[in-house]
């Protein structure tokens, strides 16, 4: 009569070198010594956040789920501050201290309709644009049609005469 070396069960051994009752017991204790094998192989890390040494399971970073929220509030702290800056470096679209409501190309085609003698009503639906929004834009259509930049109102001949005097 043996004893089980896993769970210490008394067992009667079928073969003479047998030292576990069963064949779940030698697979666990066949778990055991690998998974005690991995976990001495992984070195220890530190965490980037307390600075304390742990011994890291699977991927971990952190020492505590307490130190992975922090940093997860730093890290997100910091993409928004990363978009802001991105933001901030788009050159804006401005027309006299206001915002473009749409683009030239919108605005000539808005201008060409009305030529033709279309109603703002028509244009407003033929362009996805409510009726306020078209009748601003037609009514400033010199703004909306001008080359970026100071040099609103002025003929785009004048403007290009101005573009080159800065270059130069």
């Amino acid at each position: 009569m043996k004893h089980c070396l896993l769970c210490g069960a008394p067992f009667t051994p079928a073969q003479p070198h047998q030292i576990y009752c069963s064949v779940k017991c030698r697979m666990r204790a066949k778990w055991q010594r690998q998974h005690a094998a991995r976990v001495a192989s992984i070195p220890p890390a530190r965490c980037p956040i307390c600075g304390v040494e742990f011994t890291p399971q699977k991927h971990r970073r952190y020492c505590s789920e307490a130190c992975s929220e922090q940093a997860n509030r730093i890290n997100c702290k910091e993409r928004h501050r990363r978009a802001n800056a991105k933001r901030a470096k788009k050159p804006s679209v401005e027309r006299r201290g206001r915002k473009r409501l749409v683009a030239p190309y919108t605005a000539r085609r808005m201008l060409d309709m009305r030529t033709r003698g279309m109603t703002i009503e028509a244009i407003s639906q033929k362009v996805r644009l409510n009726y306020a929004t078209v009748q601003h834009v037609l009514a400033n259509i010199e703004t909306y049609l001008a080359p970026p930049g100071e040099y609103v109102g002025l003929r785009y001949e004048d403007y290009i005469r101005a573009s080159l005097e800065l270059i130069t």
